[in-house]
């Protein structure tokens, strides 16, 4: 049957799907908002970051670096030419051209206002063998600080090592209450979300599993006893 008819010509058909597509997410359409937040959707700081948004009636773009390839390379490209040179952590806030990590929300104002973050290129680096300097651990007794702790106080990453399966083996032995991340086991956000924590902490691209996170440290690779310490560092009063 011939579309004439129906006041329908290919032209108008093909306007239409694009018009479909673009507002589905399935074929993005260009953007001009002042902002665009990458991120994904385990990143807690990015929830917050753009219901921040959401509360003053700011608009932005969103995309999740896991659900097109492209965001993701689009993401990492903006950051080397700002001059970051360490692991992504989220989220990454392109604000007129000014590239932000993981940034305050004054800093977010100050940069829709046209002002440059000073700083926002300057990393914390630290080694990969990093450990506590001890402050309160030499005073402390771990046993003390033992009976306090709950899984959630200990998370480890892990992607299946040889040292990661010894330590966990050492934990449980010693009843020493924690949650395992398998990341071979977990999706992509997990890994990001992980390396976005390294990343704020100053850690470079290299990753020596088990990863233990105490309280928001991270320490990588550590023995029983250095994961002690840490515990004591972060825990005691």
């Amino acid at each position: 049957m011939n579309s004439k008819y129906f006041g329908i010509t290919a032209g108008s058909v093909f306007t239409a799907l694009i018009m479909i597509l673009s507002v589905t997410g399935l074929f993005p359409a260009d953007v001009t908002q002042d902002i665009i937040v990458y991120g994904n959707e385990k990143c807690g700081y990015c929830r917050e970051t753009m219901q921040w948004l959401d509360n003053r009636n700011i608009p932005y773009v969103y995309r999740d670096v896991e659900s097109y390839g492209t965001f993701q390379e689009e993401m990492f490209s903006k950051l080397d030419k700002a001059g970051f040179k360490t692991a992504a952590f989220f989220p990454v806030l392109d604000i007129k051209g000014q590239i932000l990590m993981k940034p305050e929300f004054d800093d977010i104002q100050k940069a829709l206002s046209g002002q440059k973050i000073s700083g926002h290129g300057e990393k914390k680096i630290r080694d990969n063998l990093w450990r506590p300097l001890k402050n309160k651990s030499l005073k402390t007794d771990f046993a003390s600080v033992k009976k306090t702790l709950t899984g959630s106080d200990i998370i480890i990453y892990d992607d299946g090592s040889g040292s990661g399966k010894a330590l966990f083996k050492q934990l449980k032995k010693e009843q020493i209450a924690f949650t395992l991340k398998q990341l071979n086991k977990l999706n992509n956000a997990a890994y990001f979300d992980m390396s976005s924590r390294l990343a704020s902490l100053g850690y470079g691209n290299v990753t020596l599993f088990p990863v233990v996170e105490v309280r928001g440290e991270m320490i990588m690779n550590p023995s029983i006893e250095e994961v002690k310490t840490l515990v004591i560092e972060m825990t005691a009063q």
